[in-house]
């Protein structure tokens, strides 16, 4: 994964862990933590392992950016996201 996309599954994995409209996603994000936490503390891993559990924690980011743009009425800050996203 692109350095560049860490913000978007960060914020897709605690929006889906801790937001109340979708705690029945919430299973998702604990799956992804666990593993992440778990391989990022073996050591031996390789990012291609968790590379089954990206596409939730990005629809979870994608979900949260979403929310935050039509709530605050900031629809400049999409194309920033997406300039930062394709940067690579």
């Amino acid at each position: 994964m692109s350095p560049s996309t860490v913000p978007v599954w960060i914020a897709g994995t605690f929006y889906l862990l801790f937001s109340k409209q979708y705690k029945d996603f919430r299973f998702l994000s604990v799956l992804f933590a666990g593993l992440f936490i778990f391989m990022m503390l073996s050591g031996t891993s390789r990012s291609d392992r968790l590379a089954f559990a990206y596409p939730a924690a990005f629809a979870g980011g994608a979900v949260f950016f979403s929310n935050i743009i039509n709530r605050y009425n900031i629809a400049w800050l999409k194309y920033i996201i997406l300039a930062f996203l394709f940067q690579d």
